[in-house]
């Protein structure tokens, strides 16, 4: 887990907010867009399952996981930057 532990605290601290925010309930635009960066990461800089990575970030569903990491790859592919 110390591979997921770095990809956490490095969005965090890009995105200027704490871990724990990451990974809690928090649904405000500026927390999310960087979690969904955090499950894009995981999924591509490690060979976790979307269940697992659901359970990293506070029990998410997988299919939460899945939807953000679609929503994110779009924006990213549609120029925006964050």
């Amino acid at each position: 887990m110390d591979r997921v532990s770095k990809i956490l605290r490095e969005v965090a601290k890009e995105f200027d907010v704490p871990v724990n925010e990451l990974r809690g309930p928090n649904i405000a635009r500026h927390i999310a867009k960087p979690r969904q960066i955090a499950y894009l990461r995981l999924r591509d800089e490690t060979d976790l399952s979307y269940p697992t990575i659901g359970r990293i970030m506070g029990n998410r569903d997988h299919t939460t996981i899945i939807y953000g990491i679609r929503a994110v790859t779009k924006r990213l592919q549609q120029g925006e930057r964050y």
